[in-house]
Parts: C-alpha cells; sequence; structure tokens
C-alpha cells in the first residue's frame, strides 16, 4: 500500500512540477526530494489537494483519518470527492473547487481537472454505474461526465459540455453533435 501511494505521489509531483511556472523547479534534482514538494504544496491549492486526497486513500484502514482527511477536503475545497473511487497516478487538480466525484468513478491517471465538474451517476438518488476516464484526459470547466460510460485516451471534454456516451480516444468533445477528431491542448 505504502509503495503504491509513494509511486502516486511521485507521478503527481512530477506533472505538477511539469505544469508549474515557478522558477524554483528550475533547481537540481536533489531539491526536488523535499524542499520541492514542500514549497509546491505551500504553493500549490490543487497539489494539496491532492496531497490530502493520497493520504485519504492510503489511511482507508483509519476510519477516523479517513473521515477527518475527507471533511478537509469538503470544507476547505468545497468538492465532494468521494474516497471509494479508483485515482490512478498523475492526477492534477487546476483548480480545486467544487468538484463532484462519484462513487466507483474510476480516473485513470495523468489526469488534468479544472473547477466545478461533475463526474458520477446519470440519475441522482438511483444505483447507477459511474464513468471511467481514460488516461491523459482534460475535463474543462463546469463540464459533466454521467453514466456508465468511457472516455479514450488523449480526450479533451471541453467547458460546460455534458458527455454521457462513450468516447474515443484523440478527439475534443463540444457536445452530442460536435466532436472533432482532433486533440487541443496536449
Amino acid at each position: 500500500m505504502i509503495k503504491i501511494f509513494l509511486s502516486n505521489f511521485k507521478k503527481d509531483f512530477v506533472l505538477y512540477k511539469s505544469y508549474s511556472s515557478n522558477k524554483f523547479f528550475d533547481c537540481d534534482e536533489i531539491s526536488f526530494k523535499f524542499l520541492g514538494a514542500f514549497f509546491l504544496f505551500l504553493k500549490s491549492s490543487g497539489f494539496r489537494l491532492n496531497v490530502f486526497l493520497r493520504f485519504s486513500l492510503l489511511f482507508s484502514k483509519i476510519p477516523i483519518l479517513k473521515s477527518l482527511l475527507q471533511i478537509l477536503i469538503n470544507f476547505f475545497y468545497s468538492s465532494d470527492i468521494n474516497l471509494n473511487a479508483y485515482y490512478g497516478p498523475g492526477i492534477i487538480f487546476q483548480h480545486p473547487f467544487g468538484i463532484v466525484i462519484g462513487q466507483n468513478v474510476k480516473i485513470l491517471g495523468e489526469v488534468v481537472i479544472f473547477n466545478n465538474i461533475t463526474i458520477g451517476k446519470k440519475y441522482p438518488g438511483k444505483i447507477g454505474k459511474m464513468p471511467e476516464i481514460g488516461k491523459k484526459n482534460i475535463i474543462c470547466s463546469g463540464s459533466r461526465i454521467l453514466g456508465s460510460i468511457k472516455t479514450g485516451e488523449n480526450c479533451v471534454i471541453s467547458s460546460n459540455s455534458v458527455l454521457t456516451e462513450n468516447l474515443s480516444s484523440n478527439c475534443t468533445y463540444f457536445s452530442k453533435d460536435k466532436i472533432k477528431n482532433d486533440v487541443y491542448f496536449l
């Protein structure tokens, strides 16, 4: 469990470092061991959310710690991120506020998540299957990914779109009628 935690944490840190424009991260590799992660934790609210999320998954067998970290995430980020979902390595919360991720959602990794998004079941209050987000996806602000669907790799789900059906790899989704077989931003 600790090996998985450290592996995911390292992948998250490397991706956050690559997205950062801070000159601190241009220094030698030795600084990244502790100082880099510490300064990134102080600077980036998204990285802090990621750290809380990873620790809550690490301590999932200790209910009081898991609950405490869940409360911190809800309180500080106004987000409802279910800790029973699967979070692969390399998730970036770019603006980590207003995020809803349902139980049993699968996010395979290297995914950039912006603010005010929902990933969950299609009909509230009913038992339903959850989405599976492929690798190297970007989920833009205001988008909704609902139902038992899968997204391919290298996809962009554009702002304020509602995705309710499977999405093939290497495309940008705007709406049900407009899917571009091209990827922007990656």
